[in-house]
Parts: structure tokens; sequence; C-alpha cells
């Protein structure tokens, strides 16, 4: 078999995963975001196409039918959702009290499709609140990717702007931002067996500087990083491989950093039913025009996938990872375990549910600034699915969060439950 095709599948499920993101953030800006509860998947476009949705994922069965609107190459598909959710233990600007409301918010987009290697994705939503005290707020995803191929080489690009005010567990509020990331990546097949890989990445984050109290100062973010490495298929079932990242942070306020990683990877199918990857090194990061000596960490991102259905997957994963924080003079480890089941259920019901906890805890990275902020966080979701008129969804959905901390003003404890309706071409 050769080496490419497993990697094109793997770019394949990123760009879809970003697609599909891109449209869900805008439209659970109200549900309190937590860190990251799974491995950092890679945006990195495939020039082959894009792989048919499992069958345990409610896109397996919405109408297959074509566009509302076909230009030549150029395929048009809108989307429309609106969600009705009560939640309680929301977060709110003015550090108050957490607070109880309803919420609705209503989503539109429209997706271009350009062949089977381009898509473009743009969508705005609206956040409404019942609670006076908390603000209603709008947002807007852009989602642009692509790729190609010509002989022994595959090119991909992707850019991606999102706008919003979620409610984040790392600054305890409703936090306005503006995001940017945009990046290349290229990869060049050295036999059936071998294969090199290339990317970088520009990421921009930019944090309204309203949410600063006292000393928890929301700062810009502006990053970029490398990445270079090599995959060897030693068989069917097993890959592996070793690469080098490097990546640079500057930040509006505080000491700018730079990282070195070097790590190796491995992938492995025991069975038809049971995938494995796993990647793990060590990151030394250095801290600029500080005395604050270097900060050297584990990290790591690995996965378990067992299907003992065709109708059914349940995973675990786990990740350590360290990066700059919404706050100046620090950085912070996140370290997240995460369990995820997704069942189809009588044809057309989908059931998806999850339990993720882990641990964040923040560096100083300048002498005259103490961290000393620990977050133990735990959450909790579930959600039913089934589908009408052959394009539209409708479902129910539950979701629980809770954020310890060793300062007070980060400490809560949210539940969450509603219904959403939707429709796509």
């Amino acid at each position: 078999m050769n080496a490419q095709i497993p990697t094109k599948q793997a770019w394949a499920r990123a760009v879809l995963v970003c697609v599909l993101a891109s449209a869900i953030s805008a439209h659970a800006q109200q549900v309190i975001s937590m860190p990251n509860l799974s491995p950092t998947i890679s945006t990195r476009p495939s020039a082959g196409g894009y792989k048919a949705p499992p069958l345990y994922d409610i896109n397996s069965v919405l109408s297959k039918e074509g566009p509302l609107a076909q230009w030549g190459p150029i395929a048009v598909r809108p989307h429309f959702l609106y969600q009705l959710s009560y939640g309680d233990g929301l977060l709110n600007p003015g550090q108050l009290e957490p607070q109880s409301s309803t919420i609705h918010v209503v989503t539109a987009g429209i997706l271009f499709e350009l062949g089977k290697q381009w898509r473009l994705d743009y969508t705005l939503s609206r956040t409404l609140y019942s609670n006076p005290f908390l603000g209603d707020s709008s947002g807007q995803d852009l989602n642009l990717s692509g790729g190609f191929s010509h002989g022994n080489w595959t090119f991909g690009l992707f850019f991606i702007y999102r706008s919003g005010t979620p409610i984040l567990a790392q600054t305890g509020r409703q936090t306005e931002e503006k995001t940017y990331v945009s990046g290349v990546n290229g990869s060049y097949s050295l036999g059936p067996r071998a294969l090199l890989e290339s990317s970088f990445t520009w990421n921009t984050r930019l944090v309204d500087d309203n949410n600063t109290v006292g000393r928890w100062t929301a700062i810009d973010w502006h990053s970029w990083s490398a990445s270079n490495g090599i995959n060897y298929q030693f068989s069917q079932r097993f890959t592996a491989g070793a690469g080098v990242d490097l990546s640079g942070d500057n930040l509006q306020v505080g000491p700018d950093m730079t990282s070195t990683e070097i790590h190796l990877k491995v992938g492995w199918k025991p069975t038809n039913k049971i995938s494995i990857s796993a990647q793990g090194g060590r990151e030394i990061r250095r801290i600029k025009d500080s005395n604050v000596k270097n900060l050297s960490n584990p990290v790591y991102s690995a996965s378990i996938e067992y299907k003992p259905l065709e109708v059914t997957s349940i995973s675990l994963t786990a990740t350590q990872s360290v990066s700059a924080s919404y706050f100046a003079d620090q950085a912070s480890k996140q370290t997240t375990y995460g369990f995820n089941l997704s069942q189809r259920l009588l044809q057309k019901l989908f059931l998806s549910a999850g339990v993720g906890q882990g641990t964040t805890k923040y560096i100083a990275t300048s002498p005259a600034f103490v961290a000393g902020r620990d977050d133990k966080f735990t959450s909790y979701h579930a959600r039913l699915a089934t589908t009408v008129l052959r394009r539209g969804s409708v479902a129910v959905f539950f979701h629980s969060s809770r954020n310890s901390s060793n300062t007070t003003d980060f400490d809560f404890s949210s539940h969450q439950y509603g219904t959403e309706i939707g429709y796509r071409f």
C-alpha cells in the first residue's frame, strides 16, 4: 500500500473537521468553552477529495442530492441553524455572581465548493440572552481550504477567520476575540513507503482589552510554527515517523517566547476495529528578555478508537501541551483526558456523549510576576439527533462543566440543555 494514501485520508478528515467546527463554534458561543479535550488536529487540505462520513455520524444519512445552485464547477450550499437552550452558572463580564439565562442562537451561512479540492464557507451568527447581565453578541466564521497534487508532490493551504464573544473558562467571562489562522503545507513521496512532510502556520488572536480585571490582563497574541518530519510505513497496519517543530510567540504584553519540539509518532491498527495513534516528545520553550529559565516539558497527543460495529465508535484521548495564555506574563500547560461515544440508533437516531477531565497550570514568564493559578476541570455532554425533510436535522442536548481553581474568580459550575433545528443543502 502506498504511504500517501493514509496521509491524504487524514488530511481529508482534518478539513472536514475544520469546516464543521467553523459552523458549530459560531452557534455554540453560549456554551462555556473548556480547554481542548481531544488531540489537536492539524488543518491540512487534501488533493484527494473528501471521505464519506461514517455510519455513526448524522451526515451519513442526510440527503446526497445536489446543491441549491451550480455554476460550472462551483456548487453553492446554504445552511441554517436555530438553537434554543437554558443555562445556569453562566459567567458574565462584570465577574459578579454566575447567571442563568434562556439563550437564542441563529446561524446562517453559505458553502462554496470548487470541485473536490477547494471549499469556502462563510457563517454569520447572533446570540441573544434573556438575562440583561449577559451581553448579546454576533460572530463570523470564514474558512477557506484546498490543495492539489503533481507527481510525487502534494500541496495544500488554508485560511480561517473567526470572531465572537464566547464564554471562556480560561478568562472566567465573556471574551470578545478575533482569530486569524493561515498555513501552507506540502509532502513528497520517497517511494511506496516513505513520505516527507513540511508545513508553516501563522496564528493571530486579538482579545478585547475591556476584559482586563486587576492583574489578569488579556493580551493579543501572534504566533508562527514550522514543522518538518518523515513518515515510514512498515506494513499496512503500522506507520512510524519523527519530526521537529519550531514556533514563536509574539505577545502584546510580556516577554516573547520561542520553542523547539522534537517528537516521535506512531500509527497502529492491530485489528480492523481498533486504531491507535500517538505522538510524543519534549518541548523546550525559551523566554526572551527575561531571567526566567527555559521551560522544558514533555508534550504528547494520543488516541485509541474502537469500532465494534459500523454504527458505533468509542474513543479515548489524552494530550499535554504548553502555550501562551490569555494573560500577560504567563504561559499555560494543559493536560486533558477524554472519553467519547458515537452511536447510531434505530437507523435514524444518532447519539453522541462524552466526558473530559484535565488540569491547566499557569507558569510565570516574567521574574516580576508570580502566577500560581492551577485549574481542574470536568465536562460532560450528550446529544441525540435525527433527520427531518431529507436535508434537515433536529437535536436535543445537555452540557455540564465545572472548573475548580485555587484562584476564586475562576471557580464555576454550569449546566445547559436545549434543542436545535438546522437545514442545509
